[in-house]
């Protein structure tokens, strides 16, 4: 089995499959739970979500089991939310970015080149 170590969390290993020993589909098991400890992960999870409980109040081996988790839903949605965060920029540019219509007392650049000629004088390009 291939681990790596993990650069969120020190001392933390990242299994990357290939192992003989990794049981298949058929193989997995739940991982067994009184019904107390269900309860309270559970509640816990709510309290969390709620603001009831902080992370600074979990034990340490927890608190680093939600960051996993935490950060592996944030790394597979960040390319949708960069691809989602320039489409919202690029149609805010098209929105409200526009440059404003010429007015009808706008001059054309060949009777502004003659204004300058005879304002400082001489021929322009």
């Amino acid at each position: 089995m291939l681990t790596q170590e993990s650069p969120r969390f020190a001392g933390a290993s990242v299994n990357s499959g290939g192992d003989r020993n990794t049981p298949n589909s058929s193989q997995k098991r739940p991982i067994p739970l009184s019904d107390a400890a269900d309860r309270f992960l559970n509640q816990l999870a709510i309290d969390l979500r709620l603001g009831i409980t902080e992370m600074w109040q979990l034990p340490p081996s927890l608190a680093q089991l939600v960051w996993f988790f935490y950060y592996d839903g944030y790394d597979s949605r960040q390319g949708e939310i960069d691809k989602l965060n320039f489409e919202c920029d690029r149609l805010y540019g098209l929105a409200f970015n526009k440059l404003p219509l010429p007015s009808q007392n706008s001059i054309t650049f060949e009777e502004l080149e003659e204004r300058r000629a005879t304002i400082y004088g001489g021929a322009t390009n």
